[in-house]
């Protein structure tokens, strides 16, 4: 976690970044080994965009609710 409590910027624009280059993807469907590590990357990176979203959005919500606080 960064020191501002975000995400690194860096970590953020590769967990966003889509998918991997199609020229990549299609030396790893060379065997089964190949296949289950893509598989397993993938994960990972869906579960790791996920995990981002969430962060972002629940420090959103704690931001806003501490703002309602100090108007009142």
């Amino acid at each position: 976690m960064h020191p501002t409590g975000r995400f690194h910027p860096q970590f953020v624009d590769l967990v966003r970044q889509e998918r991997l280059d199609p020229r990549v993807l299609a030396a790893w469907e060379a065997d089964d080994i190949a296949v289950y590590g893509h598989l397993a990357l993938e994960y990972g990176h869906r579960l790791m965009a996920l995990n981002l979203e969430w962060t972002e959005w629940a420090i959103d919500q704690l931001d806003a609710r501490q703002a309602r606080a100090a108007e009142a």
